[in-house]
C-alpha cells in the first residue's frame, strides 16, 4: 500500500502543471578566495537559473505542461500576452528574445547571438508586451493562426519561409566575463574552496533532432500576430559581452499550440514589398 501511494505521488509530481520555464546554465570564471591571511583566485564553476514566463492579459501567468518532452502552453486565438524575463546574475545581461524565430526588436530572423537584445540590470525582471516598431512604441503579441502570423507576413515580405519556427518563444542570455569576474573579486569567498567538479559542454544534444521533427507537425500549430500599438519608449546603448548562450540548445524555450479543438483559420493577403534591414520590427498592417 505504501509503495502504491509513493508511485501515485510520483506520477502526480511528474504530470503537475508549472509556471515559469527555466534552466540552469553554468559558467566558469575567476573567483577570489580568502583563506585566513592569504588571498588567491580560483577558476570556479558558477550555476544560475534563468527563467521566463508567458503572461496572458486575461488569465495571468500561463500554465505550463510537458508535451513531447518539452515545455508547452496552450494558446487561445486572439489572446494578448507578454513575456517576463528574469536575470538571476549579479551583473548586467543582454537578452535576445525571439518569437517564432523572429527577433522581438528588429522583427528579423536571427541566431541566438546575432539579434538585437534587451539589456537587463543585475537580479532584475522585465516585461516585453509586443514587437518594438520604433523608439516609442510596440505592437502587442497575440496568439493566432499561421496564416495571420507576423512570421508569415515577414515570409512574403523577405521572400523566405519563416514560419518553420512558429509556435516557439525563446530567449538567449549574454554577459561580460570582465564584469562577472570583477563582481567575484569584490565579493570573495571567506573559506577554503571545495574541489572543483570538471565540467564540459561538448557535444550536440540529440534533442535538437527531436525538436526539428516536432516543429514540422502541422496539427494545431499556432503563431504570434502583430496587434494594436502601445507606448513603449526605448533607447539604444552599447554593451560588450563575450559569454552566454551561443548555441541553440542553451536557449530557454517555451512551445505553444492551440490544442483541441482546432481554431477557425482566417484568410491572409500577402503584400509585395522589397526586403531590407531595419532597426525595429516592420509594422504589419
Amino acid at each position: 500500500m505504501r509503495i502504491q501511494f509513493l508511485l501515485l505521488l510520483l506520477c502526480f509530481l511528474l504530470n503537475m502543471e508549472s509556471w515559469g520555464a527555466g534552466k540552469h546554465f553554468s559558467v566558469r570564471c575567476k573567483q577570489k578566495v580568502i583563506d585566513g591571511n592569504s588571498a588567491y583566485y580560483e577558476n570556479r564553476l558558477h550555476s544560475y537559473f534563468f527563467s521566463m514566463e508567458i503572461i496572458s492579459d486575461s488569465e495571468g501567468t500561463k500554465h505550463e505542461y510537458q508535451k513531447y518532452g518539452y515545455t508547452f502552453i496552450q494558446a487561445i486565438p486572439e489572446e494578448r500576452y507578454a513575456i517576463r524575463l528574469h536575470n538571476p546574475m549579479p551583473v548586467r545581461v543582454a537578452v535576445n528574445l525571439m518569437i517564432d524565430g523572429l527577433n522581438s526588436i528588429s522583427g528579423n530572423p536571427s541566431s541566438p547571438s546575432s539579434g538585437t537584445k534587451w539589456l537587463m540590470d543585475p537580479h532584475s525582471s522585465i516585461l516585453i508586451r509586443g514587437w518594438q516598431v520604433n523608439e516609442i512604441a510596440l505592437r502587442r503579441f497575440y496568439f493566432t493562426t499561421i496564416e495571420d502570423s507576423y512570421a508569415l507576413w515577414q515570409s512574403h515580405r523577405l521572400g523566405q519561409n519563416l514560419t518553420i519556427k512558429c509556435g516557439v518563444i525563446s530567449a538567449a542570455y549574454f554577459w561580460s566575463k570582465d564584469e562577472l569576474e570583477e563582481y567575484f573579486a569584490k565579493n570573495p569567498i571567506y573559506r577554503k574552496p571545495s574541489p572543483v567538479v570538471p565540467y564540459s559542454r561538448k557535444g550536440v544534444s540529440p534533442e535538437m533532432l527531436k525538436e526539428d521533427k516536432m516543429m514540422h507537425q502541422e496539427e494545431n500549430r499556432a503563431g504570434t500576430g502583430m496587434g494594436e500599438k502601445d507606448s513603449h519608449p526605448v533607447e539604444s546603448v552599447h554593451f560588450d559581452y563575450n559569454m552566454g548562450m551561443y548555441q541553440d540548445r542553451d536557449m530557454l524555450k517555451i512551445f505553444y499550440d492551440f490544442g483541441y479543438p482546432k481554431p477557425i483559420y482566417r484568410p491572409y493577403q500577402p503584400r509585395n514589398e522589397n526586403p531590407f534591414e531595419e532597426k525595429f520590427a516592420p509594422e504589419k498592417p
